[in-house]
Order: C-alpha cells, then sequence, then structure tokens
C-alpha cells in the first residue's frame, strides 16, 4: 500500500482495526475464561471482570465508526480511482461471482455492507435495551446475529480465516462445556414469592460453587432464549442455590407468578448455568486484610453469599474448635492454609501460611438504600444471616445500612412508622448491625476502616467517587455493576437524545416561521388586493 491513494489506506487501516476489535469483542464474551484468568493476580489490571459490559459496548460503538470508515475509504477510492465508481465498489469481489473470488482473499462488498447493517442492529438496539421489555427481547434476538458475524468475516475475507476461527472455536468451546457441563435441570418446587414482589428463587446444587458468583437462569416455560443472570444469596455449604428476583420487567413478572402457583412451580422446568466468576468471589479469602463491601440498593445481593459463607466457616471453626479441645485439651488458635506445588517452588518453601484467629479482619458492609419498603423485605433475611453471630467469640460480619430516604410512599402515617420500626430494629441489632438515616460519609470510613480491598456493587456514579478515593488512599478497587446501564451506552444515548430535541426543537421552529411567512404573505395578499379595489372603485 505504499504506492496507493489515500483513500485506499485509509480503508486498509480501519479494516486491520476491526480485526483487533472484533477478537477483544469476543474476548469479553468469554466470561468462564476471563474468570480463570482473574486468579492470577498480574493479569487483574488487563481483564475487565466486573465492567465487562462497559467494555463490550465501547468496542462495540468502536466496531460501527470503523466500519463506516472502512467503507467509506473504499468508496472514496472506487469513486476516485477506478472505473465505474460507486457501481463497482458495490459489485467488486461480489459473492455473486465465483471461481477466482476464493482465492483471492480480497474484500467483498455485499458482505460487507450486510455486516455493517448486523452492526447497526446490534447497536441500535443496545441503545434502548434498559427502557422496556419489549426493547432488552428485541436487543437480545438481535445480539444472537453474533452467531453468524466470523461467517460473514470469512466470506468478506477469506484470507483471516486463522485470526477469526481461533477466537470462533474458543467460543464454541466455552458455550459447550457451560451447557453439558455446567448446566443444571430442575424444577422451582422450592422457590417462593416474598412480599414487595420479589421472588426467592430456590434449586438443588448441581456441584461446588463459590461466595460471590453468579448464575444464568433459563425457564424455558417463560422464553425459550433468554437467559438472565442472577448473583448467588446463600452460603456455598448449603446444598441449594438461592437467588433473589425483583419483579422489574417480563421475565421476573412472569416468574413471580409461576412460583405464587402451588401446582405451577412443581411442573415448571429451570435451567441454571453456573458458577461464573465476579469480583466479590476473592472478598472471601481468609486474609487479615480489611476489606470493605459497598452497594447501593440491590447490589446488595452479591453480597449476601459472602456474608453467609463467612458465618458458617467461622461456626465451623468454632465447632472444630470446641472438639479440638475437648480431645487433647488445647485451644486452637491458628489456621493454616494449604500451599501449592507452584507457590512452593516459587517461594522456595513449603510451609504452609499461618493465620492467627484473632488477626482475621471482620466482614465491613456498607450498604446504601432509597426505598424503605425493599429495606423491610432484605432487613430479615440479613438478620438470619448474622444472628447466629451471637454464639461467637467474636463477630465476623458488621453491616452499616444507610437509608437515604423514606421510600416512594408518600402517607406520612406509614413513613412515621416505618421509621419507628427501623429506630427499634437498630436498638436491637446493634451487636452486628446498625442503621443510619441520611448518606454515609465514605472519606471518614476510608480513614477509620483503612480497607486494602474494596468491592462495590451498585450504580455508576457512586462507583466513580468510590474510584477516586480507593486511588486517594491506595487500596485496590473491585468493582461490579448491578442493575445499571454501562456508561458509554449512556453518553451515547444522552448525545442521541439531545441531538434528537435539537433537530425536534428546530423542525418545530422552522415549521413556525412557514405558518408566520404564509400567514404574513396572506396578509399582504389581502392588503394588496384590498388596496386594488379601492383603486378601481375610485
Amino acid at each position: 500500500t505504499r504506492h496507493m491513494p489515500l483513500s485506499f489506506c485509509i480503508a486498509k487501516g480501519f479494516g486491520l482495526n476491526l480485526r483487533v476489535l472484533t477478537i477483544a469483542m469476543y474476548a469479553t464474551m468469554m466470561r468462564r475464561t476471563m474468570g480463570y484468568l482473574y486468579n492470577f493476580s498480574r493479569l487483574r489490571p488487563f481483564l475487565p471482570l466486573g465492567f465487562n459490559v462497559q467494555v463490550h459496548s465501547f468496542l462495540g460503538f468502536c466496531l460501527v465508526f470503523h466500519a463506516f470508515g472502512h467503507m467509506c475509504g473504499h468508496i472514496a477510492y472506487y469513486e476516485c480511482h477506478v472505473k465505474r465508481g460507486f457501481a463497482k465498489a458495490f459489485t467488486q469481489e461480489s459473492l455473486l461471482r465465483t471461481g477466482s473470488w476464493a482465492r483471492r482473499g480480497k474484500g467483498d462488498a455485499i458482505t460487507g455492507y450486510l455486516l455493517l447493517t448486523f452492526l447497526l442492529l446490534m447497536a441500535s438496539t443496545a441503545l434502548y435495551r434498559g427502557k422496556t421489555s419489549q426493547h432488552f427481547r428485541a436487543f437480545f434476538l438481535v445480539h444472537y446475529l453474533y452467531n453468524i458475524w466470523p461467517v460473514f468475516i470469512f466470506l468478506h475475507v477469506p484470507d483471516l480465516w486463522p485470526y477469526f476461527l481461533s477466537i470462533t472455536g474458543a467460543i464454541v468451546l466455552e458455550r459447550a462445556f457451560n451447557f453439558f457441563y455446567m448446566t443444571n435441570f430442575s424444577t422451582l418446587g422450592s422457590s417462593r414469592a416474598c412480599s414487595h414482589g420479589v421472588t426467592f428463587l430456590s434449586v438443588p446444587r448441581g456441584r461446588d460453587t463459590s461466595p460471590g458468583c453468579y448464575y444464568r437462569i433459563k425457564i424455558p416455560a417463560i422464553s425459550h432464549t433468554e437467559w438472565h443472570p442472577f448473583s448467588l444469596a446463600g452460603s456455598v455449604s448449603s446444598h441449594h442455590l438461592t437467588f433473589f428476583v425483583a419483579s422489574v420487567g417480563d421475565w421476573t413478572q412472569a416468574l413471580y407468578q409461576i412460583v405464587s402457583d402451588p401446582i405451577l412451580r412443581d411442573r415448571t422446568m429451570v435451567q441454571v448455568q453456573g458458577p461464573f466468576a465476579a469480583p466479590a468471589k476473592w472478598a472471601a479469602r481468609v486474609t487479615t486484610e480489611p476489606i470493605l463491601l459497598v452497594a447501593s440498593g440491590i447490589g446488595i445481593t452479591p453480597f449476601f453469599s459472602l456474608m453467609a459463607t463467612k458465618v458458617a466457616d467461622e461456626q465451623s471453626f468454632q465447632s472444630d474448635k470446641e472438639v479440638y479441645q475437648e480431645l487433647f485439651q488445647e485451644e486452637v488458635s491458628q489456621r493454616r492454609r494449604s500451599v501449592s506445588t507452584v507457590k512452593a517452588i516459587k517461594n522456595m518453601s513449603l510451609e504452609a501460611p499461618v493465620v492467627v484467629n484473632s488477626d482475621l479482619q471482620e466482614l465491613r458492609v456498607v450498604w446504601m438504600i432509597r426505598d424503605c419498603g425493599e429495606l423491610l423485605f432484605y432487613l430479615d433475611y440479613v438478620h438470619q444471616l448474622v444472628k447466629s453471630q451471637n454464639s461467637f467469640s467474636r463477630h465476623v460480619v458488621y453491616v452499616d445500612v444507610y437509608l437515604t430516604g423514606l421510600g416512594k410512599g408518600s402517607d406520612p402515617v406509614q413513613m412515621v412508622a416505618q421509621t419507628l420500626f427501623l429506630l427499634t430494629v437498630s436498638d436491637l441489632m446493634s451487636a452486628y448491625m446498625n442503621i443510619h438515616f441520611g448518606r454515609p460519609d465514605l472519606s471518614d470510613i476510608f480513614e477509620q476502616r483503612k480497607p486494602k480491598q474494596m468491592y462495590y456493587c451498585g450504580g455508576v456514579v457512586m462507583k466513580s467517587h468510590l474510584g477516586k478515593l480507593c486511588q486517594e488512599h491506595g487500596a485496590q478497587f473491585h468493582p461490579e455493576d448491578c442493575g445499571s446501564s454501562p456508561t458509554f451506552i449512556s453518553f451515547i444515548e444522552k448525545k442521541f437524545s439531545e441531538w434528537r430535541a435539537r433537530m425536534v426543537k428546530r423542525v418545530r421552529k422552522n415549521a413556525k416561521l412557514r405558518r408566520q411567512t404564509a400567514r404574513q404573505q396572506s396578509t399582504n395578499y389581502a392588503a394588496g388586493a384590498h388596496e386594488e379595489e379601492e383603486g378601481v372603485m375610485g
């Protein structure tokens, strides 16, 4: 391309970027592979685990931009330097021509336009996927086009088959492993409908799991294609997987109606796929470093399993400690962790690390919530998780609940009743849970706790603020978005809405000017006709 025109070089440059972006897009979809690689601390800064949706959406819109640049470069080249111009650009090396096409490996225009159409469909549905259930269903179904995307990439440029065959093979292997080995089939017999439209979803556990992980759930009776992710809410030692599902859409409302019917829930099949790693998984490790968990609203659900597992582990240790003391008249005050062969070779020692039980830091949870009704529902579950700490010699979980609002209701009697109830509960549970009114002073909490690790699940605005605090205090930040749209999609949607508002305003202004002009012309015409009539009469 040294002596080729500038437009051709621009098209090729965009094409090279499209290769890298496509591979990166597929890499963000391999959550199980990313979860495995996240075990290596040196790779964690480079893996978008916890915010891969944002990275995926950013790469998607970058693909759209580069695809337009690639197309415009080729059109400009064929328009300026090739006979037949745009018509040649559309028919060059098309699928209608066979024979030498497959051996040349040049770009195919028809498949290029089809690929651009696929991108535009996926990008447009992604912009409004959170508006309504219909928008999400359209987004979900349109994104199945990624299954045939590599096929059209091969048809577009056959010489690139090594690039995309590798990533396609990796995706197929991971999806096959998830379906055939990590998917369990059960019924909704153990699930129940709770207050405030929340579904208590419980299914038998198929294999070992980890706290802080999430599962993908599909119910064929509701939809044969939709998989929905939910965080584990129970202890990993339980024989059942527990999830909380809020009724916020058509799918979740249909699930709530099914579990409300005793006969229907026993007959309804459910597919549970997982577990998949999330950043909160590494907060359950036995460590002496202070760990802080911050959640807003429904973002507390990934931390339920951490709290339950932490309490269950301490209860098991206390039981083993009592048995050991009865048998040998000695007290166990230390915990030993196993060491792998790789770590032993690296440290040149087979000695396992020792952790003194008194040095273990409690799990501190900061939960911010607006709706008082939502707090009242989860309060009983949190109480059931941590109430067994009363028999422990030390507390392992402490929860600070910050009530930033009095709910959505406007009834003063209900608001006063809720406030008095929360004050009473706060006095009863001050040993391991405290309820505050107002927003938390996160800077003061950082100064007091001095956490080395900070895990967050919630909205985007609070995530940005916590990220800055972690940078200031030298803490590692592990975010996980919950119930919030990706930042880049929100930015694009905001700009698009502003552009649409300006266009509507401009159209209305032009229409108003046209009406005023037409009215003025009509008035002038009437005045001229009247003057002409008076002149004739004179």
